[in-house]
Order: structure tokens, then sequence, then C-alpha cells
């Protein structure tokens, strides 16, 4: 069975994933270096498509992303492919917007988190971002890709 790929909405596809990624707060993040690649849950936010959040900075992840800044993230049914960017420490005045955002959406994990001198904010920037649309029969895989701002479905017939 080879998919068929066409050309759909950019916008309307992007809107739909948004709205769906906005509700949720846990991800797992995949990192990779030297041959190992690790996978661990996360607790983010998003903001207009780009994911955010505080970790320890001598982390797995962190060690891992310093050597290779390629990251997948997955929820559900969705996945995303991008490059993550380690921005410092969570109250730099250059990382205001950022942790007043996660700080809104998790307050307790700012207060036991942010104010600790080990801690940075990492933020990844999406370049692809699939998802399976299983409303339609049969389902298809929605692919947004960012770079070129384009969106595609894959079905499966």
């Amino acid at each position: 069975m080879n998919p068929l790929i066409k050309s759909t909405d950019f916008e309307k596809i992007k809107k739909e994933i948004q709205k769906v990624l906005s509700e949720k707060q846990r991800f797992i993040l995949a990192t990779s270096s030297e041959n190992r690649t690790t996978a661990r849950i996360i607790t983010c936010i998003t903001i207009d498509l780009r994911f955010v959040f505080i970790t320890g900075k001598n982390s797995l992840k962190v060690q891992q992303i310093s050597k290779n800044s390629h990251v997948a993230l997955a929820i559900d049914e969705i996945a995303l492919e991008g490059i993550a960017q380690i921005h410092g420490h969570p109250l730099d005045p250059d990382n205001q917007d950022r942790i007043e955002a996660y700080k809104h959406l998790h307050p307790q994990a700012f207060k036991e988190h942010a104010h600790r001198s080990d801690e940075i904010i990492i933020e990844i920037i999406p370049t692809i971002i699939s998802r399976w649309n299983h409303e339609t029969d049969p389902p298809i895989l929605e692919i947004l890709d960012l770079h070129l701002h384009k969106a595609f479905i894959k079905s499966f017939e």
C-alpha cells in the first residue's frame, strides 16, 4: 500500500494542532548524542508552537542538547521534530516573557524550580509536526512543514 500525499491548507492544520497542543502539559522529549538516544516526560508550555520548559543545567537532556540540538517531542497522536535552544536561567531578564507564561500555567513548578541556581530554560522550535487524524475514514497523517510553510496530508488507501 503506497501512501497518497497531497497539499492542504497550512493555516487550518496549524490552528487545529495549536489548539490541541495548547491544552497539553506533559510531553515525551527525546534527545540524542554520541550514539545514545534517551526519552523522558517533561512539563512544558506552548507559545505560538514553541515549547518551553525548565530543567536542571546538569541533566542528561541538557548535556545531549548541548551536543545535538535536534530533538523530538510526542504526545497522543502528535509528533514533532525541532531544534532546542538553551536560554539560561529562568529569571534572566531575556527570559521574562517565557517565564511569565510558564509561571501562569505552572505556578507550583515555577515556585519549586525557577529560583534554583542550577535551573535553565530550554525552548524547542519545531520544524516538522505530524498528527494522526482518526476523524476520517481511513485515518490520515497531517504533516506541517514549518520551514516551507506548507501542509500535507498522507493517506494510506
